[in-house]
């Protein structure tokens, strides 16, 4: 039965060593097993030999692989598992079989992957060996699933938490970290297009439409103003306006209706405080045939002004030498 056995292992090494797969043992002696070393410690698919040698506990090297025309040599590795399975590649740490750390799954009967870290502990993602992204673990109700995204950043606070720590140590005295939204349309070949929202490197807190275009606010789905970056009518040499109101609506993208000023309110106005000065004399007046826009006038002027005054509807009269202004 032994003689049996040997002849079988002698025969799987042969296979094993045609087809480009061998065992290495503790001298690194491939293609065979010595007698004093009877067990495999690493596994080398190509043709390792001599100085070439595996790596790792498995090293695929499709460089040392002979050629096959049915295979590319970038191909380096395939699972296929039943489609109404769970298919997982699973790693564990720890002695014996080890617990498990972390897995990537294909659902059954699905085309999702899950990357899952089996146990309570953060996801990190690196490029050029420095971490770029955080994914916290469930250090708490609030804070599980905290996504922190900066340099060495470990300790994201909100659900998105963006942190900006480059260059160390900060120019300018502090270091700017904005996000920013392209597309087609805005283009996306550096910074100072589309929108970008963050903070300067002096910490100050910026929203910038970096295109000659509306920034638009919007509640409920419905508009509730918007900043253009057109000039008004009556401020010539001084760009940008705010409009108050819903500027979608029929009546107000006739052009004579457009927001004309810079501050544009479709709506009323109430202002909860308001200081009084007997010794001013100017008033705000409104035009009506220009959607009530705001004019200052000397009431002195007005009709019925001087000594006099003007009631209103509710009994009080304005003038300049009345004390029930």
């Amino acid at each position: 039965m032994k003689h049996l056995k040997l002849l079988l292992g002698l025969i799987s090494l042969s296979i094993l060593s045609t087809t480009s797969a061998q065992f290495f043992n503790t001298n690194n002696a491939p293609g065979r097993y010595m007698d004093n070393h009877p067990f495999v410690y690493s596994v080398g698919i190509g043709n390792f030999g001599g100085a070439t040698l595996p790596q790792s506990i498995l090293h695929v090297n499709s460089n040392l692989t002979t050629f096959n025309p049915s295979v590319a040599l970038g191909d380096i590795f395939r699972t296929t598992g039943p489609a109404n399975l769970d298919n997982s590649w699973r790693m564990f740490t720890g002695t014996a079989n080890g617990t498990e750390r972390f897995s990537i799954t294909i659902p059954a009967n699905s085309s999702d992957v899950v990357l899952d870290t089996r146990n309570n502990g953060a996801m990190k993602f690196s490029t050029n060996n420095a971490q770029r992204m955080h994914i916290s673990a469930n250090t708490g109700v609030i804070t599980q699933g905290f996504v922190g995204i900066g340099t060495s950043f470990d300790a994201p606070q909100s659900r998105l938490h963006i942190n900006e720590m480059d260059p160390n140590p900060p120019v300018n005295g502090g270091t700017a970290c904005y996000a920013q939204w392209t597309n087609t349309a805005t283009g996306n070949a550096t910074e100072n297009e589309g929108l970008r929202i963050g903070l300067s490197d002096k910490g100050v807190a910026e929203i910038l439409q970096q295109e000659n275009l509306p920034l638009i606010f919007y509640t409920n789905s419905i508009e509730n103003g918007r900043m253009i970056p057109n000039i008004g009518t009556t401020m010539i040499g001084n760009p940008t306006m705010v409009g108050i109101g819903n500027w979608t609506t029929a009546f107000n993208i006739i052009p004579a209706n457009v927001i004309d000023s810079k501050l544009d309110i479709d709506g009323d106005l109430r202002i909860r405080q308001v200081t009084q000065d007997d010794i001013l004399d100017m008033v705000l007046v409104i035009d009506p045939n220009d959607h009530n826009r705001v004019h200052w006038r000397d009431a002195t002027t007005i009709v019925g002004g001087g000594s006099g005054g003007v009631t209103a509807d509710n009994g009080l009269t304005i003038g300049p030498n009345l004390n029930n202004v």
